[in-house]
C-alpha cells in the first residue's frame, strides 16, 4: 500500500534532520503530537507548517552536496528519472533576461539532481516533468525575481493570464508576466520598466512557465 503524501513529506524531514520518531519530529516542528497525527489522518499539512517544512528541506538541499552534483558530458537532451530523484537540465551557456533581453537560447546543458518530493514541496508542483533551469540577469522582475536567481521553469504548454513565463521575442529571451487581453503584453514587476506591447502580426514563443527560483550561495576563497 502506498504511503500518503503527508506521511512521505514527514518521513523526508525525519531523514533530512536525522529524527527517529514522530514525537521527536512534532517537537522539532513545534506542534503537538496529536495535532501532527491529525495531519496524517487528513493527509493535509497546514500551510504554516508546510512552508516551514519547505524551508527545512530547501536548507538541507543547499547543504547537501549529493543533491547538487553536476554531471558533465551530456550530449543529448535525455533526462533520466529514478524512483526518487530527477535530473533537471541547467542551461549553463544561457541566461534569461529580467531586463533588455538575452539572445540565442540553446540546448547546451548540464544537469542538477533533485529529490522529486522535495522539488514538489519547494515549488508546489503536481508533476516534475519537462523542467529546466536558467540564470536570471537584470532587475526588471524585482521584487518577485532577483538578479542572480536560478529560475525554474516548466515546459507544460500553458499560457495563464498574468503568469510569469520565459518567452522568446524578437530573437531574445525574457522573463515577464504574460497578459493576453486586450492585446498581448509582456509586463515587468519592476515599475521602472515599460511593458512590451505586441502587435497582432508579431510572433513570440513561450518557452515555459516559471514555477519558482532558488539561489546558490557560495563564497570562493
Amino acid at each position: 500500500m502506498n504511503k500518503k503524501e503527508s506521511r512521505l513529506i514527514l518521513d523526508n524531514v525525519m531523514s533530512a534532520c536525522k529524527i527517529k520518531t514522530d514525537r521527536e519530529l512534532a517537537e522539532y516542528l513545534g506542534v503537538g503530537f496529536n495535532a501532527m497525527k491529525a495531519w496524517l489522518q487528513r493527509d493535509k499539512i497546514p500551510d504554516k507548517f508546510y512552508n516551514k517544512i519547505q524551508n527545512i528541506l530547501l536548507n538541507n538541499i543547499n547543504n547537501n552536496k549529493n543533491n547538487n552534483v553536476l554531471e558533465n558530458n551530456i550530449n543529448q537532451r535525455k533526462i533520466n528519472i529514478s524512483s526518487t530523484q530527477i535530473q533537471i537540465p541547467i542551461y549553463t551557456n544561457q541566461a534569461v533576461s529580467a531586463g533588455k533581453g538575452i539572445v540565442n537560447f540553446d540546448d547546451k546543458f548540464e544537469v542538477v539532481v533533485f529529490n522529486k518530493l522535495e522539488l514538489k514541496l519547494m515549488f508546489r508542483l503536481t508533476s516534475v516533468k519537462d523542467l529546466g533551469i536558467l540564470r536570471v540577469i537584470g532587475n526588471s522582475m524585482q521584487p518577485t525575481i532577483n538578479e542572480g536567481d536560478m529560475l525554474v521553469f516548466q515546459m507544460n504548454g500553458t499560457a495563464y493570464e498574468g503568469g510569469i513565463y520565459v518567452v522568446e521575442y524578437d530573437g531574445e529571451l525574457f522573463v515577464k508576466r504574460l497578459f493576453k487581453r486586450p492585446k498581448i503584453m509582456l509586463k515587468s514587476d519592476n515599475e521602472d520598466y515599460k511593458p512590451i506591447m505586441l502587435n497582432e502580426d508579431e510572433e513570440f514563443r513561450i518557452i515555459g512557465r516559471v514555477v519558482g527560483t532558488y539561489r546558490i550561495e557560495h563564497k570562493a576563497l
